[in-house]
């Protein structure tokens, strides 16, 4: 595991832990804290979080996932048309949909393996 999110009421207390987080990782571990994505920024602006953003009552999926989400499907489906493994082509496609049942995109699921399946 490499991510990790902390919230707190304070910006200047996310700042501190971020430092402390990054010196522990260079002192302990060799490791850096990536720049790019080490950010602070209010909840309501959703957090970003592996493919999906956050916010307070809710998980959306990003424009970015759902098109992997989609493309990944197609490639299974591609896969199993060439292979005829639809048990193989069901487990994966039933996989990508466990990941997503966190975020709010029930619709999106079923719109997607409507058209594959």
């Amino acid at each position: 595991m490499d991510d990790l999110l902390v919230c707190a009421d304070e910006k200047r207390l996310l700042w501190e832990v971020a430092a402390d987080v990054g010196e522990f990782l260079r002192r302990e571990l060799a490791l850096r804290l990536k720049a790019s994505v080490t950010a602070v920024m209010p909840t309501s602006e959703g957090v970003p979080w592996l493919g999906m953003r956050v916010f307070a009552g809710t998980i959306r999926l990003q424009r970015d996932g759902r098109t992997r989400f989609a493309a990944k499907l197609r490639d299974s489906k591609r896969a199993w048309q060439v292979d005829a493994d639809e048990a193989h082509a069901r487990a994966s496609a039933a996989s990508l949909c466990g990941h997503l049942k966190h975020a709010s995109c029930m619709a999106l699921r079923r719109s997607i393996m409507d058209r594959l399946f």
